[in-house]
C-alpha cells in the first residue's frame, strides 16, 4: 500500500524523512552484510538435515526448527539407565519415570540429545556423592512410524563420556529403512 494512504488510515501525522540517505556508506555496507548473513542463516537452518549422517527422523539431528516436523511418529516405550562406578558392585538401575515429569520422560525416551543430557545429569549426581569412574549406560526402546520397537542407543555405550553435538550423531543405533 502507498505510504500516504497507510498514514491516513492509521491517522499518523508525522512527516516522512529519508533516513537511509542520511547514513554513511560504511554503515549501509555493514547493515547490508548483516541482513545477508541473517537471510543465509534463516535459509540454511531448516535445510541442515541434508548435512547430517543417518536418518533425521530417527536421530533428530536437523529435525528441530525444520520444515519436517510432522513427517513422523516417534515414541519411546521403555527407558532405563544403569549407573556403575568403582564404589558399586553391580550397576544401579535408574528409572527416569521416577525423576522426570511425564512430558520430560516422553520426550527424553525418543530424542538422543535429551538422553545424553539425562545421562550427564546422573554422572554429575553420582560424582558429587563421591563415586569415581562413573559409567552410565541405557536401555531405551523406541518406535518410529509404526515399526517394531528397537534400541535407540547401543546399551553398551558409556553415555557419561559422550558429548552432545549439533550435527553429528554418535549415539543412535542405525535405522534400516527397509524391512528384510
Amino acid at each position: 500500500f502507498p505510504l500516504p494512504w497507510v498514514r491516513r488510515k492509521l491517522k499518523l501525522e508525522t512527516t516522512v524523512t529519508n533516513d537511509v540517505m542520511d547514513l554513511e556508506p560504511k554503515k549501509i555496507k555493514w547493515i547490508t552484510t548483516g541482513l545477508v548473513v541473517l537471510m543465509i542463516f534463516h535459509i540454511m537452518l531448516p535445510h541442515r538435515h541434508y548435512i547430517t549422517d543417518n536418518n533425521v527422523n530417527w536421530t533428530e539431528k536437523g529435525h528441530r526448527f525444520s520444515w519436517r516436523l510432522m513427517t513422523r511418529t516417534k515414541r519411546g516405550s521403555t527407558s532405563l539407565f544403569f549407573v556403575s562406578s568403582d564404589q558399586t558392585e553391580k550397576p544401579i538401575r535408574i528409572k527416569p519415570k521416577e525423576i522426570l515429569t511425564r512430558r520430560q520422560y516422553r520426550k527424553m525416551s525418543a530424542e538422543t540429545d535429551l538422553v545424553i543430557t539425562f545421562a550427564h545429569y546422573l554422572r554429575d549426581k553420582y560424582k558429587k556423592e563421591g563415586h569415581t569412574n562413573v559409567k552410565v549406560t541405557s536401555n531405551i526402546m523406541t518406535k518410529l512410524n509404526g515399526r517394531n520397537k528397537r534400541h535407540l542407543i547401543d546399551p553398551k555405550l558409556d553415555l557419561a563420556k559422550v558429548s552432545r553435538s549439533v550435527f553429528k550423531d554418535e549415539v543412535s543405533t542405525p535405522l534400516e529403512l527397509r524391512s528384510k
